[in-house]
C-alpha cells in the first residue's frame, strides 16, 4: 500500500473522530430560485438536507423542526432568505449553521448558477460559501454534484482560518 493511501486512510478516520465529539447543529432554509418549480425546489431542498446527514458531519434540524418553530414565530419562511433573518431563525433552532441556497436555473441556455452558504447564528455572517456554474441538460444533471459542493463548504469552513486564502504576500 503506498504511503499516499495510508496517510489518507489515517486523515480520514481522524476526521471522523473528531466529528464524533464537535458536530455542530444546523438547519437547512428554503431555497431561492428562479427557473425551478416547486416540485424541483424541493427535490433540491430534500437532497441537500440528506446529503448533510451522510456527511456525517452536523447534527441536521428536520424540516419538520424548522416548519414548527416559523408557525410559532409566525415566520414566513419563503421571505427569510437574508442572513440576518436565517441567523434569528436559526437561534430558535438551537443551530449554530443555517445552510442559505440559491439557484438560477436557465433551461433553455442549460445553465445553472447555484449559490451555497453557511451563516454563522450567532454573527449573522456568512462562514463560508461558494458559487457554482454549470452547463446541464437538465436540473437533475446538479443532484450528483450537491454532495461535493456540501463537502467543499465543509472543508472551507473548518479550515485553519490563520491561514491566508490569497497566495498575495503583504
Amino acid at each position: 500500500m503506498d504511503l499516499h493511501l495510508k496517510l489518507s486512510r489515517i486523515l480520514y478516520t481522524l476526521l471522523l473522530i473528531t466529528l464524533g465529539y464537535s458536530q455542530q447543529v444546523i438547519a437547512v432554509s428554503d431555497i431561492t430560485s428562479e427557473g425551478l418549480s416547486k416540485m424541483q425546489k424541493k427535490q433540491i431542498f430534500d437532497k441537500l438536507e440528506s446529503e448533510l446527514v451522510n456527511l456525517g458531519a452536523y447534527e441536521v434540524t428536520s424540516r419538520s423542526e424548522v416548519d414548527k418553530i416559523l408557525a410559532e414565530q409566525k415566520f414566513q419562511s419563503s421571505g427569510c432568505t437574508d442572513q440576518q433573518c436565517a441567523a434569528e431563525i436559526g437561534r430558535l433552532l438551537n443551530a449554530d449553521l443555517m445552510l442559505l441556497s440559491s439557484i438560477l436555473y436557465d433551461k433553455d441556455a442549460g445553465e445553472v448558477s447555484i449559490t451555497l452558504k453557511f451563516v454563522d447564528v450567532e454573527t449573522a455572517k456568512i462562514a463560508t460559501a461558494i458559487s457554482k456554474y454549470e452547463q446541464v441538460g437538465s436540473i437533475r444533471d446538479i443532484f450528483d454534484k450537491l454532495p461535493n459542493y456540501l463537502l467543499e463548504l465543509y472543508r472551507n469552513q473548518n479550515k485553519d482560518r490563520r491561514t491566508p486564502t490569497s497566495t498575495t504576500q503583504q
